[in-house]
């Protein structure tokens, strides 16, 4: 090859040109040759001179090819490094999605053991035992009427409670002062309805009190207005420290608007429940479903136990009817089931609204728990008749409408009472660990370069030329 670019180098020394050699883009100029020759025949200084600067430009390109060899053949170490990096690497990614479904696995679990935890008894927010001052047994505060002033109540017993895991002791309350100490004083139950004045106690003892729904209570029976603790418009408990204690009922006897705070509670049907414990289903129902061809319902024989610890035996029941808000098409209602006393139940209806079953179920999952009632079923209404809902008018089994009836049997219902710690600071872990890792496992880095090492050249190669 050397041989050949000395060949073109003679041609063009025939034209006089100056030549230029280049080798990976670098240009290496050499000096022109004189064009004529004289009669006496070639000027050999001249022509030794030109091909001395041949022989350092060629050994300065020379010089370039050994160190691009070099750079090669360090390329190619450098991508054997790198392959083995990329498939360590890659080794590691793969395990750490192996990892990872180990550890959502592990998470869930935890996350539903926790959420256990924290629904259970354990940590519920309620009356513990009474000091049997006035009243033994499951009697909780005793609440009764004033001796002195009718419109307010008295705690007879003493009560060992607790708050947020804590327990706490309040003593006896020889008065309950309703116009000084509770929220929903000033709030009246309409003439011949019926109201419910909830008792709280916090930590430090202080006593606060509030009705379930706005200023103005008008519920057509007592377990009507008991029922309205879940679906409250008015905040229960009224503080984030509060524990239920007690329940007075009202049912206003024809003569006017009854006040709290203000009116004789004993001039008006009243009942008393002093909460200890929590309320709970012992039995479940035999049965719950659907009348066919009919808006109601039957269901079958249970027994429960009320806030009160009084346990209750139910017959069951046939053409039981559901009230409430109609239900657009799309859309999903609830009903919370509860029951007072044997033939003495009620579905209060919950939401009409909810976006599809699923969302529902998490309303009942997160609604406030009666502390009083026990919740005994549950009752959703899927909505795709392309019309509205209208509860005990629309037949529960007509075209495009999916009733769903779920009993709760012993635990569950306790639980989910227990759950929010009837109303304790609460929130369950929703956290969940995400799911498996999309990404597919990495590709394998490419094989090491089949090309051999270039071969590098030798410094002996380097063109000499001396003068004659």
């Amino acid at each position: 090859m050397f041989k050949q670019a000395l060949a073109f180098i003679g041609k063009r020394v025939a034209s006089g040109a100056c030549i230029a050699l280049g080798l990976f883009g670098t240009a290496y100029a050499l000096t022109s040759l004189q064009r004529d020759l004289t009669a006496t025949g070639i000027d050999q200084p001249t022509l030794v001179d030109f091909l001395g600067n041949v022989v350092t430009k060629v050994n300065a390109i020379d010089a370039s090819v050994d160190s691009n060899v070099t750079l090669a053949t360090e390329l190619r170490t450098d991508h054997g490094t790198n392959k083995t990096t990329i498939d360590e690497s890659r080794t590691a990614i793969i395990e750490l999605i192996d990892d990872h479904a180990t550890y959502k696995s592990a998470v869930n679990d935890l996350v539903a053991r926790v959420n256990q935890i924290l629904v259970s008894d354990a940590f519920a927010n309620t009356v513990l035992a009474n000091d049997a001052t006035g009243t033994a047994g499951l009697a909780g505060p005793s609440v009764a009427v004033d001796g002195v002033n009718p419109e307010n109540v008295q705690f007879d017993n003493g009560i060992f409670y607790r708050v947020n895991g804590q327990t706490f002791y309040k003593g006896v309350d020889a008065e309950v002062d309703l116009s000084a100490e509770c929220t929903g004083a000033g709030d009246t139950i309409s003439t011949s309805g019926s109201g419910t004045l909830w008792l709280f106690v916090n930590p430090a003892g202080t006593v606060d009190c509030d009705t379930a729904n706005g200023t103005t209570e008008n519920e057509a029976s007592a377990i009507a207005t008991l029922a309205q603790y879940s679906v409250a418009t008015n905040t229960v408990p009224v503080g984030s420290d509060d524990v239920a204690v007690g329940v007075i009922q009202v049912t206003e006897g024809g003569s006017g608007a009854f006040t709290w705070g203000t009116d004789s509670i004993t001039d008006e049907t009243e009942t008393y429940y002093s909460l200890q414990g929590l309320p709970g289903v012992e039995t479940a129902m035999a049965s719950f479903a659907l009348d066919v061809g009919t808006p109601t319902f039957t269901y079958g024989a249970a027994t429960v136990r009320l806030g009160t610890g009084a346990r209750v035996a139910l017959t069951g029941k046939a053409n039981v009817t559901i009230t409430g808000s109609n239900v657009a098409d799309g859309n999903t209602g609830v009903w919370l089931f509860y029951a007072l006393a044997d033939d003495d139940e009620l579905a209060v209806q919950l939401s009409a609204a909810e976006a599809d079953l699923a969302t529902a179920q998490a309303t009942v999952r997160d609604h406030t728990p009666n502390p009083l009632l026990p919740l005994i079923g549950v009752i959703y209404v899927e909505n795709a008749s392309g019309v509205d809902f209208v509860p005990n008018t629309t037949n529960l089994d007509a075209n495009n409408i999916t009733a769903t009836f779920t009993t709760l049997g012993p635990g569950t219902n306790q639980v989910e009472v227990g759950r929010d710690a009837l109303g304790q600071p609460f929130s369950a872990l929703t956290n969940d660990a995400p799911a498996t890792l999309a990404a597919t496992d990495p590709t394998a880095s490419a094989a090491g370069l089949s090309a051999s090492a270039p071969t590098a050249v030798s410094d002996t190669d380097d063109l000499t030329l001396s003068r004659p």
